[in-house]
C-alpha cells in the first residue's frame, strides 16, 4: 500500500535513517501555500521501526494537484527535461513533455555540476506544490539524503 509523508518540524537529531518509521505527537496545522498537513511544536518522536516505502510513477500532470487523484504528500518518481536553473542554483524546473512545469527543490545545496537546460532527469522527492514569484506551481521537494538519484537519464 502507499503512504503518506508529513512535514516534521522538530530539533530532535536521533530519528535515524531516512524512511525510519516514528511515532510522533505534536500540533497538526495546515500550510498556507500548499495546502499540506505539517505537525508543529513536536513534543514527542519515537523510532518505532525502518519504513519501506516505495516512490510510485508518475507524469508530471500528476504532481501536486489538479490531473487525477492528488499525490500530496506521496513519494513519487517523475522525470523530465531541465527547462531553467534559477540563479541561486538552489531549484530547477523539469517538464516531460506535457507542458506542465514542475519545481524542483529542496535537496540542501546547490544543483548538481553537470545539469544543465535540456539535461533529462529522473527524480524522486515529495509531490506537493510552492510558492514561486506570487503563483502556486507543481513541486517536487527532493530531500537531501535523496538528492544521490537525480542523475542524468536516458529514455
Amino acid at each position: 500500500g502507499r503512504t503518506s509523508e508529513m512535514k516534521v518540524y522538530t530539533t530532535n537529531t536521533s530519528i535515524g535513517n531516512p524512511m525510519t518509521t516514528v511515532r510522533v505527537v505534536g500540533h497538526i496545522s495546515t500550510n498556507a501555500v500548499s495546502g499540506e498537513k505539517e505537525i508543529t511544536d513536536e513534543y514527542g518522536i519515537q523510532n518505532t521501526g525502518a519504513g519501506s516505502v516505495k516512490p510510485v510513477g508518475v507524469i508530471n500532470k500528476s504532481v501536486g494537484v489538479g490531473y487525477g487523484l492528488s499525490t500530496m504528500g506521496l513519494l513519487v518518481k517523475t522525470f523530465g527535461t531541465v527547462k531553467s536553473i534559477a540563479t541561486d542554483k538552489k531549484s530547477f524546473v523539469i517538464d516531460d513533455g506535457s507542458k506542465t512545469p514542475v519545481k524542483v527543490t529542496d535537496f540542501g545545496y546547490d544543483v548538481p555540476g553537470w545539469m544543465q537546460v535540456g539535461s533529462y532527469v529522473q527524480l524522486t522527492g515529495v509531490s506537493s506544490l510552492a510558492s514561486d514569484g506570487g503563483n502556486t506551481v507543481k513541486c517536487l521537494r527532493v530531500p537531501q539524503w535523496y538528492c544521490d538519484t537525480s542523475v542524468p537519464w536516458q529514455p
